[in-house]
């Protein structure tokens, strides 16, 4: 039956030098050296935990377990560390107006066709009164381009939904600044 008898942890230096970290003996307990890693390592089985690890940690770290009556095994662990550059404010507000600037973009749009789908579904129906004067607009003047207004008579007839609140008066002022304006130019050709 194999017993461990003593194990050690040790940080060798970028150059060189052999650092004990702590040894552990069955029969003196565990010693943990004057290191700068003195009060924030701690051992969990044989493991070794360093709490809140900066640049100067970084290196290799080697474990040596003394077993009876096997003998000694050996591992050794390279530690790299990689320091987080914090965003500058700069970023950090450049990110924050981009994603407002998003933001404002899609409401912007899904107001647009909100108001587009609800407007497609009002529609008026327009009537022309044909009895009016009759304009060829098939025969259009190259030459002469002067523009001749036709005003005609439109009725405005409302829908059949529309037609029940026009019945009423109070809503029939309050829609009464509610007018649609339109423009039709009709051009037409001077007889050859």
């Amino acid at each position: 039956m194999n017993n461990i008898t003593q194990f050690q942890w040790d940080f060798h230096t970028p150059q060189g030098k052999k650092i004990i970290i702590l040894v552990l003996n069955s029969q003196h307990g565990l010693s943990i050296h004057d290191t700068s890693l003195k009060y924030r390592v701690e051992l969990i089985e044989q493991s070794l935990i360093i709490k809140n690890v900066n640049k100067a940690d970084a290196g290799s770290y080697s474990c040596s377990i003394t077993v009876f009556p096997s003998g000694l095994f050996e591992g050794t662990t390279k530690l790299v560390v990689q320091e987080q550059i914090p965003l500058s404010s700069g970023v950090v507000a450049a990110i924050v107006i981009t994603v407002m600037l998003l933001l404002v973009i899609m409401a912007a749009t899904a107001y647009l066709i909100f108001m587009r789908r609800h407007d497609s579904a009002v529609r008026h129906r327009v009537y022309i009164d044909k009895d009016g004067p009759v304009m060829d607009v098939a025969r259009l003047s190259v030459i002469n381009r002067d523009e001749d207004v036709v005003y005609s008579d439109v009725k405005f007839e409302p829908s059949r939904e529309v037609t029940a609140l026009f019945n009423d008066k109070h809503t029939e002022s309050m829609h009464a600044d509610d007018v649609t304006y339109s423009e039709v130019i009709v051009m037409r050709r001077q007889p050859k």
